[in-house]
């Protein structure tokens, strides 16, 4: 039906050109009357409006406005041209850049952001935790020395030199001091244990190592002559130690109140004061109760413990006869028993904590500036994203 209607329309049109009136052409189609009628009737209306033309002073005004813009449109491409050669000079970068930010990898950078502060965050606070415990190692694992008075004299470790002790001095590993005869002086160790050095007394720090991180604390002393009272804290690891060479004897207590004498022989004498105490010499080991004592030649074993002789002096009563200040050094000792301690000078285990804070401070360091980038580099992305999809979007409105 809607062909036949439209065939009729257009042939009702071209005979009302020619002239015909609208019965004329309604009457050649009756059955199609009623749908033509409105049809042929609005397109009469429509050829009765007048047609609009521009004035030839809106032509010639329009055609100067047309001249001028093409006369300015070359001028600017001229201006434009050396950044649009340095930028397509970029481009390509730029493009490749972008897309590795901003296109398909968009979902794997950000992962790749969060795995890197989280890698940076482990690193810098693992780095800042070995640096603590180093620091914290490092400082613990010290001595302080009190002296009385001025006679009182100490090695360094490395140093050839003796020089006056200062009261309150801070004694490493290796430490060596020699005590008057007129002088007394104290040694007080991170862990509350002290040493009380009398007259005519030579004595060297040879191990100090302060638990931490569930390692054990040990402290080694080495006494070539002279008599000490040691005040030992009790030791709660059972792998912590104190423990005192000399060059007959070697001495280990866990928590106690001891003496230990050595004369200028090298023959030792030790007394239990409170607590229990082991003495081992040439393979053999003894067992001080409080109140016993034993004595130790050089190359002998310790002798069977007998009862203190308070006539000769338990700690307050003893009198310690006038030793010759003689120096011994380490070559001249008798070669350390087989129940000793192992030699170590305590601070292999702080340097090793040391480099590893340094290797973490820089990794971590490392990592934060390339975190940084990242973030930079895909910020700068999206900015740019952004940027060229709005331009975009305005040309489109501008053609459209």
């Amino acid at each position: 039906m809607w062909t036949k209607l439209s065939k009729a329309f257009d042939e009702s049109l071209a005979r009302l050109k020619r002239g015909e009136t609208l019965n004329s052409c309604l009457g050649r189609y009756p059955r199609l009357c009623q749908q033509l009628e409105p049809l042929l009737l609005a397109a009469e209306s429509i050829s009765a409006v007048p047609g609009v033309s521009p004035s030839p002073d809106f032509r010639k005004r329009s055609k100067s406005l047309l001249m001028a813009r093409l006369r300015r449109e070359p001028a600017k491409a001229a201006r434009l041209q050396p950044a649009k050669a340095a930028f397509d000079r970029l481009s390509m970068p730029l493009r490749i850049l972008e897309r590795a930010v901003t296109g398909p990898a968009r979902v794997a950078v950000p992962v790749a952001l969060v795995l890197l502060l989280i890698l940076q965050s482990v690193l810098f606070f693992g780095s800042l935790n070995f640096f603590s415990s180093a620091s914290v190692s490092a400082l613990a694992s010290r001595s302080t020395l009190t002296t009385f008075d001025d006679g009182v004299q100490l090695k360094r470790p490395g140093s050839t030199t003796w020089e006056a002790a200062v009261d309150g001095t801070t004694l490493e590993a290796g430490t060596r001091v020699q005590i008057a005869s007129n002088s007394n002086a104290v040694i007080t160790f991170f862990n509350g244990t002290t040493v009380e050095l009398e007259p005519d007394t030579d004595l060297m720090v040879e191990q100090l190592e302060a638990g931490s991180q569930n390692q054990p604390t040990v402290i080694v002393l080495r006494q070539w002559f002279g008599k000490t009272l040691s005040r030992v804290t009790k030791l709660a690891d059972p792998g912590s130690k104190y423990g005192i060479q000399t060059p007959s004897a070697y001495i280990a207590v866990r928590g106690t109140l001891f003496v230990t004498e050595v004369d200028e022989t090298g023959a030792a004498r030790v007394q239990t004061i409170e607590g229990l105490v082991s003495v081992s010499a040439q393979g053999e080991e003894v067992y001080l109760p409080a109140g016993q004592q034993t004595a130790v030649e050089p190359g002998a074993p310790p002798s069977k413990p007998v009862p203190i002789n308070h006539a000769e002096g338990a700690p307050q009563e003893q009198k310690t006869e006038g030793l010759p200040a003689q120096s011994y050094d380490n070559e001249k000792l008798p070669s350390q028993n087989q129940d000793g301690p192992p030699a170590s000078d305590g601070s292999g285990e702080q340097g090793q904590w040391l480099r590893q804070s340094k290797r973490n401070l820089w990794v971590s360091l490392i990592s934060g500036v390339v975190l940084l980038l990242w973030i930079g580099t895909f910020l700068v992305m999206e900015k740019q994203r952004s940027v060229t999809t709005r331009h975009r979007r305005r040309a489109f409105d501008r053609r459209r």
